[in-house]
């Protein structure tokens, strides 16, 4: 679920101001089946203990 409520990737929509935004990519070793439509701490949970690799990066984004 993202920031809006909404399932899925909707592109980035920054405020007025100039701000940072975090995205973590994780590849798990194996599916993480029954997670239909599942909350950040659902995926957090199944993820435990099955993360191989973990990438975080951060982004400035502005209005022009």
């Amino acid at each position: 679920m993202n920031e809006g409520k909404q399932h899925g990737y909707r592109g980035a929509c920054p405020p007025v101001v100039r701000h940072r935004k975090f995205q973590r990519r994780c590849a798990p070793d194996k599916n993480l089946d029954g997670l239909k439509h599942p909350a950040k701490a659902q995926v957090e949970v199944a993820m435990e203990g099955h993360r191989v690799a973990v990438r975080e990066r951060m982004g400035a984004y502005e209005k022009e």
